[in-house]
């Protein structure tokens, strides 16, 4: 059968309830206003993205990959002397360059033909040079050979001009040959300054 409880009984069951929900209640609204206070806490980030390493001055080179083009920021048009059609592109944009570097190479057919025909008038002209020097050098030659047949001549119509002076000195000699003898001997001495001449131009010219 059925016992009925004592109702001091249940009054102290509710109360002791209502202290523990009180209780607990109490410890909710403290740990919240804790819990309000605190500072927020720093995002946390996967440790294989973190650099490690020590401080230093200067510049900080960052990677990163994405999709997408590189555009410059500053675009600067090369103008060529000469119309032609790009050949190959050495360099491509953001690359470091300084006076002379290679950028693109060009070609084009004309100047191309003009530079071969160039090069053969430049051969014709070094054989020509090469001719013109040998030819020269000949003449100089030549001349020398002249200048010296000259000074020859020269000092064999001396040789018989003072001859003859002493045989005409002796009355064996007549005046017309000594006067013969000094004009052989003036166009001798003549010649031989002329050939000189001729030879000192030729190498100066040389």
């Amino acid at each position: 059968m059925d016992v009925k409880r004592d109702p001091a009984i249940l009054r102290r069951k509710k109360i002791r309830r209502s202290i523990i929900w009180s209780f607990v209640g109490l410890i909710v609204i403290v740990v919240s206003a804790a819990v309000m206070r605190l500072k927020p806490a720093a995002p946390s980030v996967a440790y294989n993205t973190l650099w490690f390493g020590v401080v230093k001055r200067g510049p900080m080179v960052r990677e990163v990959r994405g999709a997408g083009s590189l555009v410059a920021e500053d675009i600067r048009w090369i103008t060529a002397t000469t119309s032609g059609r790009v050949h190959r592109i050495v360099l491509r944009p953001g690359a470091q360059v300084k006076e002379g570097t290679i950028i693109v190479e060009m070609t084009n057919p004309d100047i191309e033909q003009a530079v071969k025909n160039a090069k053969v008038q430049m051969d014709s002209a070094i054989a020509q040079l090469a001719k013109s020097t040998s030819d020269l050098q000949q003449s100089i030659l030549s001349l020398q050979n002249a200048v010296a047949n000259q000074r020859g001549n020269e000092g064999m119509a001396k040789a018989r001009l003072d001859a003859d002076k002493d045989l005409r000195a002796q009355g064996i000699a007549s005046e017309l040959t000594v006067r013969q003898d000094q004009l052989a001997y003036d166009q001798a001495r003549l010649g031989a300054e002329l050939a000189q001449q001729a030879l000192d131009n030729a190498t100066n010219n040389r």
